[in-house]
């Protein structure tokens, strides 16, 4: 109601309950974008989530506003205006990055346990995606913005245009026996600061514990640094592959 009165005249409410097919078919008889603004908090979230879905379902375009503080509509129009509500509703993101971001809330992409959880949370929106040429689109963004390697891509790709299982289990199974994710920009700057300075390595690597590195990709050159920092050896080529190669017969 009181977006309708500041003058938001294309709008509809689901009044409380799940969005339904039968209302989105209804949309789609007046619309062919939309965007979907529930309350911010969790339960309102979830609730679009399953908008999303379900609108996707009519070949829609969908894109999603979730305001400050938890805000639904009516509040946050109350306390910051007509104005500043239009801004942020021109502003809404499409639908596959509002999925991207709530799977990779509170998840580390580092972790193959944690990657798949997400990959697994995402891919629903992908798949639900009627077009051929933008599911394959958003596919390639969540893939990159979860990073996926090429060769875990191409087969949850053919999963999903098979429409094959792409339950929890088996896109784990596929994320940990494909080899580990490259180092990032960030690990290989340090990795090279450290290998370089050995200052630096002094006041570093005591502070580091094993928990900050052994979701990394380059997780065992730091532990093989870690090892040499605390027996007080020189590092170098050498002894890096040395400390690397009794770790792992130890382990």
């Amino acid at each position: 109601i009181v977006p309708y009165q500041i003058g938001v005249r294309n709008v509809v409410a689901s009044l409380g309950t799940a969005l339904t097919p039968v209302q989105a078919q209804l949309i789609a008889r007046f619309a062919r974008k939309v965007v979907v603004n529930y309350d911010g908090d969790r339960a309102g979230v979830q609730a679009a989530k399953r908008a999303i879905e379900t609108i996707l379902a009519e070949d829609l375009e969908v894109k999603v506003l979730v305001l400050p503080d938890n805000a639904d509509p009516d509040d946050f129009i109350r306390q910051y205006g007509a104005i500043e509500y239009q801004k942020r509703r021109g502003e809404a993101q499409p639908h596959i990055q509002f999925v991207i971001d709530q799977a990779v809330r509170d998840r580390n992409l580092h972790s193959p346990s944690d990657k798949a959880a997400a990959v697994e949370e995402a891919l629903p929106f992908v798949r639900a995606v009627r077009s051929r040429i933008q599911k394959r689109e958003y596919f390639d963004i969540a893939m990159d913005a979860l990073r996926v390697q090429p060769e875990q891509r191409r087969e949850l790709w053919q999963r999903i245009r098979s429409d094959a299982s792409t339950d929890a289990k088996s896109v784990q199974e596929l994320i940990r026996r494909s080899p580990m994710s490259r180092p990032t920009v960030a690990e290989e700057n340090l990795l090279e600061l450290l290998l370089a300075n050995k200052e630096l390595r002094k006041i570093v690597l005591p502070r580091l514990e094993a928990a900050d590195y052994e979701n990394l990709a380059s997780a065992s050159i730091f532990r093989a640094l870690v090892s040499l920092d605390k027996e007080d050896q020189d590092v170098g080529f050498d002894s890096l592959s040395a400390a690397n190669r009794g770790r792992s017969a130890r382990g």
